[in-house]
């Protein structure tokens, strides 16, 4: 089997990040990759295989409309509220409205501007901190897919003041992100 110039990178790449994170864990330094799980369900939180783990940040999306829709926004509090009873903190990231293959609707950037703030503030509010610009912005289940403009001004607006104080990004996230 032949390997392109990009599979090899990629090989070598890991090969490096597994033996820095081997070293430092045999001298007892701390690495900074943070590891974090994605699930939708809250009921991991009471799993004890998930405790096992001992993971401390999760990543849980939202869609972009959940300011205007009631019922996600309750799902959601409840996970953000179950992941800070378990100990882990939570980022959340927005996501399209229809996860079917190119079916999401794209949002205008000055809605997207006005709900990321509305989004932050009610998030912020229960302890959230990390925040994510757009889940995935380059798959075919995201309106941003194959729109990159519409991907960095979603960025931008997430940084932009009001809603933040900071911009740090979360290392291995799948997507922009922001801490705030």
């Amino acid at each position: 089997m032949k390997c392109g110039p990009l599979l090899r990178a990629l090989v070598v790449l890991v090969v490096l990040v597994c033996g820095a994170e081997a070293s430092a864990a045999s001298s007892g330094e701390v690495s900074p990759i943070r590891v974090g799980i994605g699930d939708q369900s809250a009921a991991m939180f009471t799993s004890p295989l998930f405790h096992q783990l001992h993971i401390k940040r999760t990543r849980y999306f939202v869609p972009s409309n959940i300011m205007h829709d009631r019922e996600e926004r309750l799902k959601a509090r409840r996970f953000v509220q179950a992941a800070r009873g378990a100990g882990v903190s939570t980022l959340v990231h927005v996501s399209t409205t229809d996860l079917r293959a190119e079916r999401g609707r794209l949002v205008s950037v000055r809605d997207y501007r006005r709900d990321i703030g509305r989004i932050v503030m009610y998030f912020r509010e229960l302890g959230v901190t990390d925040f994510g610009a757009w889940n995935e912005a380059n798959h075919r289940s995201q309106e941003t897919w194959n729109r990159i403009g519409h991907a960095v001004s979603y960025f931008r607006g997430a940084i932009a003041p009001p809603h933040t104080a900071a911009t740090t990004a979360w290392p291995g996230a799948a997507g922009a992100s922001v801490r705030t």
